[in-house]
């Protein structure tokens, strides 16, 4: 791969379900099939979708700001990190 297509790939915008799917796909390679199901990585993610909603509606009410929270992909990416063994 030359640089111009490294830069190419790198620059690429992945909406949030194409992040979860290539997620997906590389626990299900880095660790066994069926692993991400068996993680609930859709139900995580959804889980901390609804929690960031919950927290920025319970604020609104009350005055108070709304705030902005990192990608619920890359928070699980960070999760998964800590939680899975180094694969190989």
């Amino acid at each position: 791969m030359n640089s111009g297509d490294y830069t190419a790939l790198r620059e690429r915008e992945f909406s949030p379900e194409e992040r979860l799917a290539l997620l997906e796909v590389w626990v299900d390679i880095l660790y066994g099939e069926g692993q991400a199901k068996a993680l609930g990585l859709r139900d995580r993610v959804d889980q901390s979708y609804h929690r960031q909603g919950e927290i920025n509606c319970a604020s609104r009410r009350n005055g108070g700001p709304h705030f902005t929270f990192m990608a619920p992909v890359d928070s699980l990416i960070m999760d998964l990190a800590e939680e899975l063994p180094p694969y190989g």
